[in-house]
Protein backbone atom coordinates (compact mmCIF):
# COMPACT_ATOMS: atom_id res chain seq x y z
CA UNK A 1 0.00 0.00 0.00
CA UNK A 2 1.19 3.52 -0.49
CA UNK A 3 0.66 6.34 1.64
CA UNK A 4 -2.30 7.49 -0.59
CA UNK A 5 -4.18 4.54 -0.05
CA UNK A 6 -6.30 5.70 2.79
CA UNK A 7 -7.84 8.02 0.28
CA UNK A 8 -8.85 5.57 -2.37
CA UNK A 9 -10.58 3.60 0.67
CA UNK A 10 -12.22 6.54 1.66
CA UNK A 11 -13.40 7.97 -1.92
CA UNK A 12 -14.57 4.37 -2.86
CA UNK A 13 -16.90 3.99 0.23
CA UNK A 14 -18.04 7.57 -0.32
CA UNK A 15 -18.89 6.34 -3.47
CA UNK A 16 -20.62 3.41 -2.15
CA UNK A 17 -23.26 5.40 0.32
CA UNK A 18 -23.80 7.59 -2.48
CA UNK A 19 -24.94 4.75 -4.60
CA UNK A 20 -27.09 3.97 -1.67
CA UNK A 21 -24.77 0.90 0.35
CA UNK A 22 -23.97 3.37 3.51
CA UNK A 23 -23.32 0.73 5.36
CA UNK A 24 -21.13 -1.06 3.23
CA UNK A 25 -19.19 2.20 2.46
CA UNK A 26 -19.49 2.79 5.89
CA UNK A 27 -16.88 -0.46 6.33
CA UNK A 28 -14.75 1.65 3.60
CA UNK A 29 -14.61 4.80 5.42
CA UNK A 30 -13.66 3.20 8.88
CA UNK A 31 -10.73 1.73 7.04
CA UNK A 32 -9.38 4.36 5.70
CA UNK A 33 -9.08 6.18 9.09
CA UNK A 34 -7.56 3.23 10.80
CA UNK A 35 -4.77 3.06 7.96
CA UNK A 36 -3.84 6.56 8.78
CA UNK A 37 -0.57 6.63 10.94
CA UNK A 38 0.09 2.82 10.18
CA UNK A 39 1.46 3.62 6.56
CA UNK A 40 4.54 6.23 6.05
CA UNK A 41 3.38 9.06 5.27
CA UNK A 42 0.25 8.68 5.54
CA UNK A 43 -0.39 12.17 7.70
CA UNK A 44 -0.12 14.22 5.12
CA UNK A 45 -3.20 12.96 3.45
CA UNK A 46 -5.13 12.71 6.83
CA UNK A 47 -7.36 16.06 6.25
CA UNK A 48 -8.48 14.53 2.94
CA UNK A 49 -9.73 11.26 4.35
CA UNK A 50 -10.97 13.09 7.22
CA UNK A 51 -13.31 15.47 5.28
CA UNK A 52 -14.72 12.31 3.35
CA UNK A 53 -14.82 9.67 5.91
CA UNK A 54 -16.55 12.02 8.44
CA UNK A 55 -19.59 12.40 5.74
CA UNK A 56 -20.32 8.80 5.44
CA UNK A 57 -19.88 8.26 9.18
CA UNK A 58 -22.49 11.09 9.74
CA UNK A 59 -25.10 9.11 8.55
CA UNK A 60 -24.05 5.82 10.64
CA UNK A 61 -23.05 7.62 14.37
CA UNK A 62 -24.62 10.46 15.98
CA UNK A 63 -23.73 13.54 13.86
CA UNK A 64 -23.54 15.86 17.42
CA UNK A 65 -20.13 14.11 17.78
CA UNK A 66 -18.79 13.07 14.36
CA UNK A 67 -18.44 16.68 12.69
CA UNK A 68 -15.55 17.23 15.46
CA UNK A 69 -13.89 15.14 12.73
CA UNK A 70 -13.93 18.39 10.53
CA UNK A 71 -11.91 19.97 12.83
CA UNK A 72 -9.36 17.66 13.12
CA UNK A 73 -9.37 17.33 9.74
CA UNK A 74 -8.69 21.46 9.36
CA UNK A 75 -5.99 20.87 11.62
CA UNK A 76 -4.11 18.32 9.78
CA UNK A 77 -4.43 20.04 6.78
CA UNK A 78 -2.77 22.85 8.11
CA UNK A 79 -0.22 21.03 9.37
CA UNK A 80 0.44 19.40 6.51
CA UNK A 81 0.08 22.43 4.20
CA UNK A 82 -2.83 21.22 2.60
CA UNK A 83 -5.20 24.93 2.49
CA UNK A 84 -7.57 23.61 0.21
CA UNK A 85 -8.49 20.65 2.18
CA UNK A 86 -8.41 22.69 5.48
CA UNK A 87 -10.87 25.26 3.80
CA UNK A 88 -13.09 22.32 3.01
CA UNK A 89 -13.23 21.26 5.88
CA UNK A 90 -13.91 24.47 7.16
CA UNK A 91 -17.18 25.07 5.57
CA UNK A 92 -17.99 21.48 6.28
CA UNK A 93 -17.70 21.96 9.73
CA UNK A 94 -19.39 25.59 10.24
CA UNK A 95 -22.11 24.58 7.88
CA UNK A 96 -22.81 21.35 9.82
CA UNK A 97 -22.41 22.35 13.42
CA UNK A 98 -26.05 24.85 11.82
CA UNK A 99 -27.57 21.71 12.13
CA UNK A 100 -26.90 19.80 15.09
CA UNK A 101 -25.47 22.05 17.87
CA UNK A 102 -28.39 24.32 20.07
CA UNK A 103 -26.68 27.86 19.98
CA UNK A 104 -26.81 30.00 17.21
CA UNK A 105 -24.36 31.87 18.75
CA UNK A 106 -21.55 29.02 18.66
CA UNK A 107 -22.54 28.71 15.13
CA UNK A 108 -22.25 32.03 13.58
CA UNK A 109 -19.02 32.24 15.51
CA UNK A 110 -17.95 29.21 13.09
CA UNK A 111 -19.28 30.07 10.41
CA UNK A 112 -17.49 34.20 10.47
CA UNK A 113 -14.37 31.89 11.40
CA UNK A 114 -15.04 29.96 7.82
CA UNK A 115 -15.86 33.15 6.00
CA UNK A 116 -13.05 35.33 7.32
CA UNK A 117 -10.50 32.94 6.24
CA UNK A 118 -12.14 31.90 3.09
CA UNK A 119 -12.04 36.29 2.19
CA UNK A 120 -8.68 35.88 3.23
CA UNK A 121 -7.39 33.96 0.43
CA UNK A 122 -9.56 35.26 -2.01
CA UNK A 123 -10.95 32.10 -2.58
CA UNK A 124 -14.59 32.90 -4.50
CA UNK A 125 -15.68 29.65 -4.84
CA UNK A 126 -15.35 28.26 -1.64
CA UNK A 127 -17.06 32.06 -0.44
CA UNK A 128 -19.84 31.04 -2.72
CA UNK A 129 -20.90 27.69 -0.48
CA UNK A 130 -20.49 29.36 2.72
CA UNK A 131 -22.13 32.72 2.04
CA UNK A 132 -26.00 31.46 2.04
CA UNK A 133 -25.57 29.96 5.16
CA UNK A 134 -23.65 33.35 6.52
CA UNK A 135 -27.01 35.28 5.56
CA UNK A 136 -29.32 32.58 7.16
CA UNK A 137 -27.85 32.88 10.47
CA UNK A 138 -27.56 36.83 9.92
CA UNK A 139 -31.74 36.85 9.45
CA UNK A 140 -32.00 34.10 12.48
CA UNK A 141 -30.51 36.11 14.87
CA UNK A 142 -31.46 39.58 13.72
CA UNK A 143 -28.05 41.36 13.41
CA UNK A 144 -27.26 43.68 10.08
CA UNK A 145 -27.46 42.08 7.16
CA UNK A 146 -25.96 44.70 4.55
CA UNK A 147 -22.94 43.72 4.53
CA UNK A 148 -22.03 44.01 0.64
CA UNK A 149 -20.92 40.35 0.46
CA UNK A 150 -23.87 38.96 1.59
CA UNK A 151 -25.71 41.32 -0.56
CA UNK A 152 -24.00 39.56 -3.08
CA UNK A 153 -25.83 36.40 -3.19
CA UNK A 154 -29.07 38.15 -3.70
CA UNK A 155 -28.62 39.42 -6.82
CA UNK A 156 -30.63 37.31 -9.37
CA UNK A 157 -27.36 37.87 -11.91
CA UNK A 158 -25.26 35.99 -9.68
CA UNK A 159 -27.95 33.10 -9.22
CA UNK A 160 -28.23 32.62 -12.90
CA UNK A 161 -24.73 32.76 -13.36
CA UNK A 162 -24.36 30.04 -10.65
CA UNK A 163 -27.33 28.11 -12.49
CA UNK A 164 -25.44 27.78 -15.66
CA UNK A 165 -21.86 27.48 -13.96
CA UNK A 166 -22.28 26.02 -10.68
CA UNK A 167 -25.55 24.11 -9.85
CA UNK A 168 -24.29 22.89 -6.62
CA UNK A 169 -23.60 26.53 -5.36
CA UNK A 170 -27.08 27.62 -6.73
CA UNK A 171 -28.92 24.79 -4.85
CA UNK A 172 -27.20 25.50 -1.77
CA UNK A 173 -28.44 29.39 -2.28
CA UNK A 174 -31.95 28.63 -3.39
CA UNK A 175 -32.12 26.27 -0.10
CA UNK A 176 -30.93 28.77 2.50
CA UNK A 177 -33.58 30.80 1.11
CA UNK A 178 -36.37 28.01 0.97
CA UNK A 179 -35.30 27.57 4.61
CA UNK A 180 -35.97 31.08 5.76
CA UNK A 181 -38.72 31.35 3.79
CA UNK A 182 -39.99 27.95 5.81
CA UNK A 183 -39.21 29.66 9.19
CA UNK A 184 -41.11 32.62 9.00
CA UNK A 185 -44.21 30.82 7.27
CA UNK A 186 -43.61 32.82 3.45
CA UNK A 187 -45.03 29.57 2.11
CA UNK A 188 -45.88 31.15 -1.05
CA UNK A 189 -42.10 32.23 -1.47
CA UNK A 190 -41.51 28.88 -0.24
CA UNK A 191 -43.25 27.11 -3.11
CA UNK A 192 -41.61 29.44 -5.74
CA UNK A 193 -38.36 28.73 -4.44
CA UNK A 194 -38.98 24.85 -4.60
CA UNK A 195 -40.05 24.54 -7.88
CA UNK A 196 -36.84 26.25 -9.23
CA UNK A 197 -34.93 24.19 -6.68
CA UNK A 198 -36.27 20.70 -8.18
CA UNK A 199 -36.47 21.84 -11.67
CA UNK A 200 -32.82 21.95 -11.42
CA UNK A 201 -30.95 18.02 -11.54
CA UNK A 202 -27.98 17.55 -9.88
CA UNK A 203 -26.57 14.67 -8.22
CA UNK A 204 -22.88 14.47 -6.37
CA UNK A 205 -20.72 11.39 -6.82
CA UNK A 206 -19.96 11.61 -3.51
CA UNK A 207 -22.09 11.69 0.08
CA UNK A 208 -22.07 15.33 2.08
CA UNK A 209 -23.98 15.22 5.34
CA UNK A 210 -25.07 19.08 4.70
CA UNK A 211 -26.88 17.89 1.15
CA UNK A 212 -29.14 15.26 3.04
CA UNK A 213 -30.67 18.06 5.43
CA UNK A 214 -31.32 20.07 2.23
CA UNK A 215 -33.10 16.78 0.84
CA UNK A 216 -34.94 16.17 4.20
CA UNK A 217 -36.25 19.53 4.84
CA UNK A 218 -37.11 19.91 0.82
CA UNK A 219 -39.68 16.80 1.58
CA UNK A 220 -41.29 18.37 3.92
Amino acid sequence: MSRISPVGFAHFGSLLGTLGNILEGYRYVKLAKQLLGRIAGSNEVAGEVLKVSTNVVCFVEPAQSTIEFFKEGFNLSMASGDLITAMECSIYYSTSTFWVYPSLAIVKKNVDNTRKMLEQQNHLTFLGFILPMSRTMSVLIGSDVSDSFINLITESALEHSLLDKNPLQWMILSFQKMYISFVFREFDILKHLAEKYFHVRFKPWTMTFVLSVQRFYCGL
